[in-house]
């Protein structure tokens, strides 16, 4: 038998109010009355980023100046980051500098 229309939508909501919950974390306290603050592992932000994806929920940087200033921050990371070529020459002079001549391959 076939779950209902009604069941399944009533499943994803629970779904969505669940991961919306985890997502912003929360603070627990210990016998001793100290708090702390849970934040959500890379597992829970991985299911909430597969479920936006499966229903095809999408966000606009352009609308947002959050995600605008990360995708800003993201692309500077990737331009600092030294090429390949400038990496192997670095690891071929080092290896040189122990005596170690050329790297293989």
């Amino acid at each position: 038998m076939a779950a209902s229309t009604k069941t399944l939508g009533s499943l994803h909501e629970l779904v969505a109010q669940a991961l919306a919950e985890q997502v912003q974390g929360y603070t627990e306290t210990d016998d001793e009355g100290n708090e702390r603050v849970v934040r959500p592992s890379p597992a829970v932000l991985g299911a909430a980023i597969a479920f936006l994806k499966n229903n095809n929920i999408t966000a606009d940087p352009e609308g947002n100046e959050r995600l605008r200033a990360l995708g800003d921050a993201l692309k500077a990371r990737r331009e600092k980051r030294a090429p390949q070529a400038e990496l192997d020459l670095a690891a071929e002079q080092f290896a040189a500098s122990l005596g170690g001549g050329r790297l293989m391959q």
